[in-house]
């Protein structure tokens, strides 16, 4: 699922929200700890990291896994859930002072009756993807 959101922000500030354990610990919903196995890898291509996220009051530890990124233009990454795979990608985009963040956004289930689901009903995917991009969105504009 693909969609944007016009951030009024320069383009560093927003890939460092999107590209920081730190950041994004702050604006993606239900996220209590990103955590690296070393803290100098979390802006490079490859490097496994550790998400615990807060679901129905039980913690949840997830594996992430970044895949590319180009200073500052591109940060994705995915995460290996149990029954799941989330995929997600930002392209960067300047204009002035602002920046047009690009998210793609998928969810691969282990199950292949459950792609098909979401195929036709991808209503969630999008939910969960608009939700994101506003979060990102408050949490930088907010700290001007």
């Amino acid at each position: 699922m693909k969609q944007s959101i016009l951030i009024h922000s320069p383009i560093t500030k927003v890939f460092e929200a999107i590209s920081t354990a730190e950041a994004r610990e702050k604006w993606i919903l239900h996220v209590t700890s990103i955590t690296y196995p070393n803290q100098h890898q979390e802006t490079q291509p490859g490097a496994p990291f550790q998400l615990i996220a807060v679901k129905e009051n039980k913690n949840m530890i997830i594996r992430g896994l970044n895949k590319d990124i180009l200073y500052p233009t591109l940060f994705s990454f995915d995460l290996y859930a149990e029954n799941y795979v989330m995929r997600f990608s930002y392209r960067l985009h300047e204009q002035g002072e602002k920046t047009v963040v690009e998210q793609d956004f998928t969810t691969i289930y282990n199950n292949s009756f459950m792609n098909v689901i979401e195929k036709l009903f991808n209503s969630s995917t999008k939910e969960t993807g608009d939700l994101l991009l506003q979060e990102l969105k408050k949490f930088i504009e907010f700290q001007k």
